[in-house]
């Protein structure tokens, strides 16, 4: 487990991690998914993905919920 000092490094940090292995997915089959969860919580990692030089042409992206509701 890793503790951050705020939000914003954990951020940075989350993002880093899906770029690599974005980048490890691309690098095998040319093209790669990221599913993503809404609301505000992701928001500082997002904005930090943004900003990352990678193919995202070659990305889907796709919205998931992962709360657990009844139908």
């Amino acid at each position: 487990m890793k503790i951050f000092k705020d939000k914003s490094a954990a951020s940075a940090a989350a993002a880093k991690v899906i770029v690599e292995q974005l980048e490890n997915k691309l690098s095998q089959s040319g093209s790669a998914s990221l599913m993503v969860s809404g609301g505000s919580t992701p928001l500082l990692c997002f904005e930090a993905l943004s900003s990352t030089p990678i193919s995202w042409s070659n990305i889907d992206v796709f919205l998931t919920d992962e709360r657990d509701v009844p139908t």
